[in-house]
């Protein structure tokens, strides 16, 4: 996320945030309150995995207005397994100077609260803001959405170091 010149950080979204040898697909196994994993049908010719139809309303888009969750569910696909299996190679030194934040969803049916609880403590976030939502708030509640940048934007330091993101892993 840019804010400024000279100015950087990242920002989860309910999302996994490994750290040093963890992958996202490790990650997700540790969540015993997630749904997703009984609703996940693995193609193993194609490396690539997907949400029974049945299941991905409720999901990723119980708490959407009906026309989003259904143009969103014609445009989705596999999902390749590969990169969430890849374990994380990030140093403290690089990757350790980015300040992050976390926006949790206290909705989220694919990542418990309770888990990105654990995850984003363990990271750490210098910042943690929460919305009253499922898995897809820039469907749920666009606007509460992006609104939550602007209260970021005092809290980022100036950056330490310049270049494009892979130059900071």
């Amino acid at each position: 996320m840019r804010n400024e010149p000279g100015r950087a950080m990242l920002v989860y979204l309910s999302a996994y945030p490994p750290r040093n040898g963890e992958s996202v697909l490790g990650l997700a196994r540790r969540d015993p309150e997630s749904m997703p994993g009984a609703n996940l049908i693995v193609d193993e010719e194609r490396a690539a995995a997907r949400l029974r139809d049945e299941a991905v309303l409720e999901l990723l888009y119980a708490d959407c207005p009906r026309e989003d969750a259904a143009r969103a569910i014609s445009r989705r696909g596999p999902e390749p397994l590969d990169a969430g299996a890849t374990p994380a190679s990030i140093t403290e030194e690089r990757f350790g100077r980015i300040p992050r934040a976390y926006i949790e969803c206290l909705e989220d049916r694919v990542i418990s609260p309770a888990f990105q609880k654990t995850m984003y403590t363990a990271t750490p976030c210098q910042q943690v803001l929460t919305l009253h939502t499922g898995h897809s708030p820039f469907y749920a509640a666009l606007w509460e959405l992006a609104r939550q940048p602007i209260s970021l934007r005092s809290s980022v330091p100036e950056a330490t170091t310049t270049g494009n993101a892979e130059s900071l892993v």
